[in-house]
């Protein structure tokens, strides 16, 4: 691989020995690639600090008398007269050392064991002395040496991470996440985390996007486009770029906003499009020092033939997909900790596990929740086997979404932890909500067990306003560390909004001691300068203080229905005295800060009865600002950042008042109410919404920025739009650049393209200049429209052959050049690190194996009904398990049962072990004769029913033994009539309702079936004299008028029709609160099954009464005071007939007539005294509106059987 080309100035030869050396920056001959980058990178950042371009030369021995940077690692450095590690403590293995050879300091040394570690040094040795590295921006220090001597503070240290693993995990989904990045943005993120010395970046896929997309059976599962405005993902819609609101439109290339290969419209070629632009992302993180990860969610039984056949698929295509993988996350969908989406089947090869590993569960944990671990465990087994086969470089990650305040993954790995191999690694999402420490599960663990937590940078609340969290931040950095934690990442959207927190990550893995105000001191240094940025401190503190958006109040929730929501009076009051402060400053006549501070002073205007909320506020920025200012001049880079914060502030404070405006209870819904339209026209113009987005576009740099601007349009002005309801030429008005704000002519750059705003910027000419380092003439690059205002970044041919370069772009119409980016150029300049990566390439496969059969030993365990086989699993390997030629399972495990042996046959058992790499096998046989195994006692006090001619029987499925129950139906006249056969669930109570005329009399006796079908001893006998009379519903609910209408709700197709903002409503009556059972059924036809819409409500979560909802798309059935079952998977679009029961220490749930899923449960009922809704939750909040419509809504204070819930089913059966 050729990662940098064509070295500038890479001196060959040696040097004299007694020669005297200008300042330089030495690598040995046999540098890696890594460490040539690293050397380049260097050069390039003293260059762009000091205007001197120290050359990079080979050399064995660095000369005599040398000044300057030698770098590289023991095998690789020049050799100087002070061997690694140079009298200090040897650091680990991603640690690195600054030494000082000599007492002058003329040569600094920077050294680790691997080239990585080595590369880190330069970054730390460039971090001490001033340079800052963020996630969307590098500054450069006022000064740090003697220039042009480089000669440098004296260093003599030995540097090692408290976190060995150090990483990113950002996250697809939204607009403003990683869903609309390009390659170039990629790069432009993995070399700030490069610069910010972490190792590690992982990547989490869901099901439904491009990247994890496999083809099985001719197939493609997966692979649905990206989230972008040409499609309505996320609750954003897709509101064309032409459309949107007050020329903001103009930011944007097309006329969708998105990723390329998300604007693909065909599913094959957008598929190999996506993969192959993180396929190089992957490439470029391995030449930059990092490891790349991808995780996938494994869904379903892993025991299960087809789930399994489909996962091993979908790993090898995703190890041929991305051959610089470095670690394989697994990851537990979300919620499924607390809330298990599924059972196993009743003797069951996933259920036989849960048994065998049930002792390794602390008492109280759930049956739900230990097969939910045991699954996780099986999937991570088989995937650690087709790792040791195909890819033993590859670490597996096993991760969930936990935290001890939130959705409780952790809790289950004490016993994973014991039954994980070594060298598997345990992961998950910490509480939603960053919080200060993180799950206390991690100091539990075996210490060998390597543990990652991912913090949250920030959560997927309000992703259009700041949410600083460094405080916490802090707190779970600490918290981790003392658990003993040997890795830990953050998980993000956005890359601008999140500097603080991922910078503050990244530096205390290098720097424990680092307080939250130590690092806002620097930070601020960085951005402002030395005098400046110490005034700044104060305010930057405080805007960590304010917290979540700075103003406080809920915000809009990103994927969850829009609402405007108004910030915290006191708070907004606060932020809005610190940009007063900063205004006041600095004065009307800073022409670089005048844009923001017209801003402020139109944005800010701080109303009388806020003031009296903080009569005293002030942060002493004012007078000390004023001080530093005299007769000075900021940097016109410190100053657009300064601009930047200020006209962030001012988009936070317009848009707070813009959501008073334009919310429900503002003056835009009372015109509307009124009729008024021009009146809501006016009220429109007046609500600083085109303020708020205008203060937060005009400073991007960023595609999430992009994306929150996008998303503004496709929620906010979306919402605005449907309430007009405008015909076409009255709406082309609204998105037209409001008169009264005045766009300043501006460049934006960002990774992969230059957006041209202000008047008078029409068919323009845009062209970038640039060249080598250090050398005088400049070469062109004209531009290419992408849109109306924005170019492709582009550079020209000849800078592909640089190492490094500095570039700006060029505005300009016929006559003369109207904008330069950055202000100044070409006197000032962007620089750039010209890394290519080589063409992904994974390590030579494992060498191949002999494969031989294994040992197996054979166990008949009778009180399990069960036979059970044993042998030595080794890596790489599945086996398959066959009783005389029948398949009966695959396992990646050294141990399998047969739970439906024959009872007194000889058998012929094998187990075939196959390589995964070659597919070749070897089968092995063992021979036995089973004993007669026992059989299953009768189940006790049978309990009989008889309503609406129906004979319904119920009994405890006490026996192990028993697969299934045959219950045997005799008439009055002892005759036998029918046999029929319930499945049995050990551990359950079953119910079978039978049909039977009114005065017939029967008899039922029941008797336990074994697994290969032989009958036990039966039962007593009961007998039950069939009634006629019906069950009375308590509700019986059909929409044939509006008599319990409310909100917006309609009749449609006799149906009650929602659209998310109506609903159906009865009082409350007594009856209408179990007291030992209940059963709810309905018809539902939901438009989409987004947010946690109530389908119907009595009562509230954790209160009292009961609710059907749906909740991470499966049927959730909820009793107050009983428990909680989620179960099933509703579908969206078509009518599908929903039904849960509760009685007799069960709750169960059916989809069309079909048990989808049962739970057992104890406590009573809580009664509510709410009325009964249909269509919404007791909150009125919009995620739980149901959009779509429901019909035969029927509660009975019965447990109704399943042969009953089947019945209401297809005696009642929608087109």
């Amino acid at each position: 691989m050729r990662a940098i080309r064509c070295l500038v100035m890479l001196v060959l030869a040696g040097l004299a020995a007694n020669a005297s050396a200008s300042p330089a920056i030495y690598l040995g001959p046999e540098a890696s690639d890594i460490e040539r980058g690293a050397a380049t990178d260097l050069q390039r950042l003293l260059y762009a600090a000091t205007g001197s371009l120290y050359p990079i030369e080979a050399a064995e021995t660095a000369p005599a008398g040398a000044q300057g940077i030698a770098l590289g690692t023991p095998q690789s450095l020049p050799k100087t007269p002070t061997a690694w590690p140079f009298g200090l403590e040897e650091p680990g293995a991603d640690g690195y050392i600054l030494y000082s050879e000599d007492a002058a300091n003329a040569l600094v040394i920077v050294a680790g064991k691997t080239a990585a570690a080595a590369q880190h040094g330069v970054y730390g040795l460039l971090e001490a002395l001033g340079f800052g590295f963020y996630t969307s921006q590098e500054t450069l220090p006022d000064t740090f040496a003697d220039i042009p001597a480089l000669k440098l503070p004296r260093f003599n240290a030995s540097v090692t991470p408290v976190f060995k693993v150090r990483g990113a995990l950002p996250f697809y989904d939204y607009l403003m996440g990683h869903s609309t990045w390009d390659i170039r943005d990629y790069k432009t993120y993995i070399d700030a985390l490069s610069r910010m010395r972490m190792n590690m970046v992982a990547f989490y896929v869901r099901d439904d996007q491009p990247f994890a997309a496999y083809e099985f059976d001719g197939t493609i599962t997966g692979g649905e486009p990206l989230a972008s405005m040409a499609n309505a993902k996320w609750r954003v819609e897709p509101v064309p770029t032409g459309e949107y609101f007050a020329g903001t439109g103009r930011f944007f290339a097309r006329d969708t906003f998105g990723a390329s290969d998300a604007l693909v419209e065909e599913q094959r070629p957008a598929i190999a499009q996506g993969k192959a632009v993180l396929r190089e992302a992957m490439a470029y993180a391995r030449s930059r020092g990092l490891e790349a990860g991808l995780g996938i969610e494994v869904k379903g039984d892993a025991m299960d033939p087809a789930v399994r056949e489909r996962f091993e698929a979908r790993l090898r295509s995703i190890l041929a997909d991305y051959p610089d993988i470095r670690s394989l996350w697994l990851w537990q969908p979300e919620g499924r900790a607390l809330y298990p989406g599924e059972d196993p089947a009743a003797r069951s090869a996933w259920a036989s596990y849960v048994n065998r590993w049930n002792g390794f569960f602390e008492d109280g944990t759930e049956a739900r929740q230990r097969a939910e671990a045991v699954r996780m465990v099986l999937f991570a087994l088989h995937g650690r086997q087709l790792l040791d086969a195909l890819r033993p470089d590859v670490r597996l990650v096993v991760s969930g979404w936990g935290g001890d305040a939130w959705l409780r993954s952790t809790d289950l790995y004490p016993a994973m932890d014991a039954l994980l191999p070594e060298g598997v690694v345990l992961s998950a999402l910490d509480n939603q909500w960053t919080s200060s420490s993180v799950s206390s599960v991690y100091d539990k663990l075996s210490s060998g067990r390597e543990c990652w937590p991912v913090i949250w940078h920030e959560f997927a609340g309000d992703l259009w306003m700041p949410q600083p969290n460094l405080y916490d931040t802090a707190g779970a950095c600490r918290d981790a560390r003392s658990k003993g934690c040997e890795g830990l990442l953050g998980a993000h959207w956005r890359t601008r909004s999140v500097e603080e927190a991922m910078a503050y990550t990244a530096r205390f893995a290098w720097n424990p001691d680092l307080t939250p105000e130590a690092f806002v001191e620097a930070r601020a240094k960085h951005l402002f300068g030395d005098k400046l940025g110490a005034t700044f401190t104060p305010g930057l503190l405080r805007l960590q203080e304010l917290g979540y958006r700075y103003v406080g109040g809920l915000g809009q929730t990103e994927g969850s229905p829009f609402v405007w929501s108004v910030g915290d009076e006191e708070k907004r009051a606060q932020l809005a005295q610190i940009a007063l402060e900063v205004r006041d400053a600095l004065g009307e006549d800073r022409t670089l800060l005048r844009e923001a501070l017209k801003e402020i002073t139109g944005l800010v205007p701080v109303p009388e009865a806020a003031r009296e909320i903080v009569p005293a506020l002030t942060l002493g920025v004012g007078d000390a600002l004023k001080d530093v200012l005299m007769g000075s001049t900021i940097r016109p880079d410190r100053a657009a950042r300064l601009q930047a914060g200020l006209s962030l502030i001012a988009a936070v404070l317009a848009y707070d008042h813009a959501a008073g405006v334009l919310g429900p209870d503002g003056e835009f819904a009372k015109n509307l109410s009124d009729q008024d339209l021009e009146a809501a026209l006016a009220t429109l113009r007046k609500s600083k919404l085109a303020e708020a987005m205008y203060a937060y576009g005009r400073w991007t740099t960023t595609k999430g920025q992009l994306g929150v601007l996008a998303s503004m349009n496709g929620r906010a002005w979306a919402d605005v739009r449907a309430r007009l309801d405008l015909p076409p030429e009255r709406l082309v008005e609204l998105t037209q650049p409001p008169a009264e704000i005045t766009i300043e002519p501006r460049i934006l750059v960002l990774p992969d393209r230059v957006i041209v705003m202000g008047p008078g910027v029409e068919n323009v000419n845009v062209r970038v200049r640039a060249r080598a380092l250090g050398t005088s003439g400049w070469e062109k690059r004209e531009l290419y429209p992408m849109g109306e205002q924005t170019f492709a970044l582009a550079f020209p041919e000849e800078a592909a052959e640089w190492p490094s370069f500095e570039w700006g772009v060029e505005v300009s119409s016929r006559f003369r050049t109207l904008l330069t980016a950055p202000e100044g150029f070409p006197t000032r300049t962007f620089s750039s690190l010209n890394v290519v990566a080589a063409e992904p390439s994974a390590p030579a496969s494992p060498a191949e194996r002999e494969i031989t059969p294994v040992d197996v030993t054979l166990e008949v365990v009778p009180d399990a009904y069960c036979v059970r086989l044993t042998w030595g699993a080794r890596p790489g390997e599945l086996y398959a398990v066959a009783r005389d030629g029948a398949a009966l399972g695959v396992t990646p495990d050294g141990w399998f049962e047969d739970t439906a042996p024959p009872s007194g046959h000889e058998v012929r058992y094998s187990v075939t072990a196959r390589d995964l790499l070659t597919g070749k096998s070897a089968e092995r046989s063992v021979h036995a004769t089973l004993p007669e195994l026992p059989l299953p006692e009768p189940p006790q006090n049978i309990a009989a029913a008889t309503r609406s001619s129906r004979i319904v029987l119920g009994w405890e499925a006490a026996s192990p033994l028993a697969s299934a129950y045959r219950i045997s139906k005799y008439d009055e006249y002892d005759n036998a009539v029918e046999t029929i056969e319930v499945a049995s669930e050990p551990g359950h109570y079953l119910q079978y309702s039978d049909e039977a005329s009114a005065g017939e009399i029967f008899t039922y006796e029941v008797s336990g079936v074994t697994p290969d079908g032989r009958t036990g001893p039966p039962s007593r006998r009961i007998g039950v004299i069939a009634a006629e009379s019906p069950i009375t519903p308590m509700v019986d609910l059909s929409f044939e008028d509006d008599t319990f209408l409310a909100g917006l709700a309609q009749i449609a197709e006799n149906a009650l029709a929602l659209g998310g903002s109506g609903w159906a409503e009865l009082a409350p009556q007594p009856e209408w609160n179990p007291e030992d059972q209940l059963s709810v059924s309905m018809w539902v036809k939901l438009d989409d099954l987004e947010g946690m819409p109530v389908l119907i409500c009595k009562g509230a979560w954790q209160q009292s009464g009961y609710f059907l909802q749906i909740f991470r798309e499966q049927l959730r059935f909820y009793i107050a005071g009983v428990g909680t079952l989620d179960a099933g998977y509703p579908s969206a679009g078509e009518w599908q007939h929903l039904a849960a029961t509760y009685g007799f220490g069960e709750m169960q749930a059916y989809i069309n007539g079909e048990l989808v899923g049962r739970k057992r449960v104890a406590g009573r009922p809580r009664p509510s005294a709410n009325p009964l809704l249909v269509g919404r939750y007791a909150l009125g909040e919009d995620v739980y509106f149901v959009r779509g419509m429901l019909d035969d809504i029927v509660i009975h204070n019965v447990c109704l059987a399943p042969e009953e819930v089947r019945a209401i089913y297809d005696g009642s059966k929608r087109d």
